[in-house]
Formats: structure tokens, sequence, C-alpha cells
């Protein structure tokens, strides 16, 4: 009967766990905005402009003008003229929280099967002393790969799209 909960439970933790596939089907923002969008944005925000040669210039925005926009990356600058840009996105650093939080709740879940499994193994000490601390260890690990796995996750918007 443990066993039986125990598998319903993994079973469900992984479920859960999974991202639901119609978010990654939605589109952020309707495309086609005004270059207006490309002037609203402040000085220090990081853009990605898609150029109509196929090129991507990314950097952190200086000044923006009816003419053009100009982004600065590292020591370099880099000045697009309007006419050059077919889209232009916002760049956002997604939170690293969820896939962390996620990656511990899985990783307590696979401790807690290993505590279960042991003390049904070991029936007549009981639950060994070590085996308590497995959610706690699985946690930890489940965390840190589920940061490794997000690590660097970005979120584009686009603000403005060529006719």
């Amino acid at each position: 009967m443990r066993t039986k909960v125990l598998v319903m439970g993994l079973a469900l933790a992984f479920l859960a766990a999974r991202p639901p596939v119609a978010l990654a089907q939605t589109q952020a923002a309707p495309p086609g905005g005004s270059w207006e969008a490309v002037r609203a944005v402040a000085p220090g925000e990081r853009l990605e402009v898609r150029l109509k040669s196929g090129k991507t210039v990314k950097g952190t925005l200086v000044s923006v003008s009816d003419a053009g926009l100009s982004l600065a990356r590292g020591r370099d600058t880099r000045s697009v003229s309007r006419d050059e840009a077919r889209r232009v996105y916002r760049v956002f650093a997604k939170s690293s929280a969820t896939p962390a939080l996620v990656g511990a709740g899985i990783g307590a879940a696979i401790g807690a099967g290993g505590t279960a499994v042991s003390a049904k193994s070991d029936d007549a000490e009981g639950v060994p002393a070590g085996a308590v601390l497995l959610p706690l260890v699985g946690a930890g690990i489940g965390a840190l790969v589920g940061l490794a796995v997000a690590g660097g996750r970005q979120r584009r918007v686009l603000i403005y799209e060529a006719q």
C-alpha cells in the first residue's frame, strides 16, 4: 500500500513540475508596434534589434530619436538607423526562483521516496537516522539543478516591427 501511495505521489510531483505547453505558444505583445514605443524606452534598458540584413544587435539603450537609436555593449556604441531596424525587442531577465523551487520540490520528493524505501527495507530497526536527511539533501541538489537548467533565462517583448 505504501509503495502505491509513494508512486502516485511521485507521479503527481512530476506532473505538477511540468510547465504548461500553452504558455510557450502565446505571444508577449502584438506585432507591429510604432516607433513611439521605442522612444518611450528609458536609457539604460536592454534591447535587441534585428536588422533587415538578418544580423542582430544587442545592448543597452543610450539614446533614441526619430532617425534611429544607439546601443552600448561594453565599450562599443552602435548606432542603428530606423530604416535598418526590422524588429526591436526589450529584454528582461526572468526570475530564477521558480526553477529552483520546482527543482527543490522534485528533489525533496525523490528524497522522501528514498526514505520510504529505506524504512520499508529496514523494518526491524525503523528509519535510519541518515535517511531522514534524504529529503533535505534531495531538495538542495534539486534546487541547484533547477538553477543550472534555467540559468540566464531571458524574456523578450516585441515593441517595434517595421512595416
